[in-house]
This record gives C-alpha cells, structure tokens and sequence, in this order.
C-alpha cells in the first residue's frame, strides 16, 4: 500500500505494512496472495481490500486489531512504530519474550516443514532467466517465467 502515495518518502510506515503481512504469513503459513504470480498480485494490491487472516476467529481479538492496524492503506492513517509499541497485542508480551521467541522459533519449523510438502505439489514461479521449472500440467504456451515473457 506504500506505493499508493508516490509523492511520499519511504518511512517506517511502509514496513509496519510489511509487519502487517509478515503477521498474517505467520498466522496462515503463507503471504496474502501467495498463490498468484508475482505481477499479479502487484496489481491487485493497491485495488483490494487490506488483506486478513484467512479464519480470524481462530486468533484472538487483539491479534486481529494489530493486523488491521498494520494494513491500514492510508498512509497518513496507519500508525507509526511508538504507537503499535503502546497496542495491547505488543504490550501484553513484556516479560514473556524469551517463551515467546521459542514458540514462534517452533510454529516457524513447523510452517516450514508443511510448507516444504505443500510446494512440492504446486507449480513454482520463477523469475530469474533460465531457471523455469516446467511442471507435469504446464504447456510450452503458458508460461508463468517473467524473465521468458
């Protein structure tokens, strides 16, 4: 959402929007669109909704509040990091770091290796030139290499 106000400088409330999403990759195991192709899913950004969690009922509702607040399109409107440090989701962690870096440290394995078995059933997308993978249900005429179109 960043990119949105292009008359702006780069400041830290880009990378609260990266927060946002990093948040969400963690709670789904994945990036919101992450089963578009890259271009693809540059365009509609900007044009969709803020992304969520895919089943926000399972997370609590200081989670949820974090996530939205992070994903404010606004750019002016998205708070900045001193204010996201006083959100009760931030502020209810103090004294339970090192707890929480483990459990984060063991849901990250975890995502990694259902991820590891998930790719190996889809088709990846490659941009570097010479490196596209064919899969079994591609065809020479669709191809999802950006460096080949």
């Amino acid at each position: 959402a960043c990119e949105q106000q292009l008359d702006s400088t780069y400041d830290a409330r880009c990378d609260v929007w990266s927060l946002g999403i990093t948040a969400i990759e963690l709670g789904d195991g994945d990036p919101p669109l992450a089963d578009l192709h890259p271009m693809r899913a540059l365009f509609k950004i900007p044009r969709n909704p803020p992304p969520t969690l895919h089943q926000p009922e399972l997370w609590s509702a200081d989670f949820n509040d974090f996530i939205c607040k992070c994903l404010i399109k606004d750019f002016e409107q998205r708070p900045n990091v001193p204010d996201l440090l006083q959100h009760a989701f931030i502020k209810q962690i103090v004294g339970k770091e090192k707890i929480l870096q483990k459990q984060l440290m063991e849901l990250i394995d975890l995502h990694q290796q259902m991820g590891i078995i998930e790719k190996t059933r889809h088709e990846r997308i490659h941009t570097k030139k010479g490196s596209y993978m064919k899969s079994v249900n591609s065809c020479e005429d669709n191809v999802d290499d950006l460096a080949t179109l």
